[in-house]
């Protein structure tokens, strides 16, 4: 009777409580990985949330800046020196180079580039007011 007891504390000594805890020591283990993507998905969540927010700010600056200038360009059409108007010949310029990009006179290979001459405002050909050269 004494041996049975002998070997049943040896097999729980040596036997059960090392399998228990192995048992706990894998959920233990198991309960860290989950806790460690848990914290690397919340700081992915925060660093796309505060780009996302950067990104809005710049948005609506940059909205902001297109209204002003569109609301400067509607006051410029109204303006009584519009036909001396600088800005009126660059935005000339700027329309002569987006139709010449977009029609077929680009296919030849031809570039569009500002020249720094003074404009000549009371020519009737738009590329020559606005000191458009455009070259082979």
């Amino acid at each position: 009777m004494e041996h049975t007891v002998n070997i049943i504390q040896w097999a729980v000594m040596t036997l059960i409580i090392p399998a228990v805890a192995w048992l706990v020591q894998k959920q233990v283990r198991r309960a860290k990985t989950n806790r460690d993507v848990h914290n690397v998905y919340k700081e992915m969540y925060d660093d796309i949330g505060k780009t996302l927010i950067e990104l809005q700010n710049e948005n609506k600056k940059l909205s902001k800046a297109v209204g002003r200038l569109e609301r400067a360009i509607s006051k410029a059409l109204t303006c009584r020196y519009y036909n001396a108007c600088p800005v009126r010949s660059e935005l000339q310029q700027q329309q002569t180079c987006a139709d010449k990009q977009h029609g077929n006179k680009r296919a030849s290979g031809r570039q569009c580039e500002r020249s720094d001459n003074t404009f000549d405002t009371r020519s009737a050909d738009p590329a020559v007011a606005c000191g458009d050269n455009c070259s082979t």
